[in-house]
């Protein structure tokens, strides 16, 4: 069974387990500290803190509400309208 993403993203699978490993993490690109992005079909950042790329954000993932894992400056560099931004409620209603 593919995952519910797969569905949205079809260009991520290849058919085969290890393609996609790889594929996936030529993508993945480390900012610094616990800050990623990935620069597939959606570019999602993880955690955004102290960011210089500026391409807008398809995803924001935030992970806990550490000001080097949570920083609404670097949050607003990137979103634009139709950016989504999953989190936790705490920090959601920020």
């Amino acid at each position: 069974m593919r995952p519910a993403w797969s569905l949205a993203y079809p260009q991520l699978i290849k058919g085969s387990e290890d393609i996609m490993s790889e594929q996936f993490l030529e993508r993945l690109l480390w900012l610094g500290h616990s800050d990623f992005t990935y620069e597939g079909g959606p570019l999602i950042y993880f955690d955004p803190f102290g960011l210089h790329r500026l391409r807008p954000a398809d995803i924001i993932l935030v992970s806990h509400d550490h000001p080097h894992h949570y920083s609404p400056i670097d949050i607003d560099k990137v979103k634009r309208a139709h950016t989504g931004i999953m989190t936790d409620t705490h920090k959601g209603s920020r």
